[in-house]
């Protein structure tokens, strides 16, 4: 286990304003983390797009809950494949939204395209830059918005976008269910 000061802080605003305490989280480095979720956490892509190819098929956005204010988005979600409708990420972000133009802003107010399909339909140029990897004990929430039978332990990443400018874009937390294969 790697020692850090790293925090998951868009997850962590958004589970203390909720008053519930944060699941159990350990920091690991990137060549620890197991096939497939190495694939889909350790690069400098947007989730949206790993995803989409990965299960190949579209991601749809579901906006747990949010939080705005004049210039943030703050917002737990889920993606949730198009074909099966089935979660493959549960997310928090911080949204930045000065720095998207008022149309980008629009579409990341209605909550209902995921924020990497909005980068590509507005071809937004920026980075993504993953900043820490972890594995994340499922409490309840987590539990069962993912539809996990039972708590156990999850992959995720902390990644931040920026535009080219160097200014953040967004701030996430992104966590992947266990992989499952579809029947054949």
């Amino acid at each position: 286990m790697k020692e850090t000061t790293l925090t998951l802080s868009p997850l962590e605003k958004t589970y203390a304003a909720q008053s519930r305490p944060m699941p159990q989280v350990e920091f690991v480095d990137a060549q620890d983390i197991p096939e497939p979720y190495q694939r889909l956490l350790v690069h400098k892509d947007d989730m949206t797009e790993t995803l989409e190819y990965f299960y190949q098929q579209k991601m749809e956005l579901r906006v747990l809950e949010q939080q705005p204010t004049e210039h943030l988005m703050l917002r737990q979600v889920l993606l949730i494949s198009h074909d099966t409708h089935q979660p493959v990420e549960f997310g928090a972000i911080t949204i930045h939204l000065d720095y998207f133009t008022s149309d980008a802003q629009n579409k990341i107010l209605e909550g209902i395209v995921p924020l990497g399909a909005i980068f590509r339909e507005q071809t937004i140029k920026h980075t993504s830059n993953p900043q820490a990897y972890f594995k994340i004990w499922s409490d309840e929430t987590i539990t069962d918005l993912l539809k996990l039978d039972q708590p156990q332990w999850l992959w995720g990443r902390q990644n931040v976008h920026r535009n080219l400018d160097g200014n953040v874009l967004a701030e996430m937390v992104e966590i992947l269910p266990p992989y499952q294969e579809a029947a054949s």
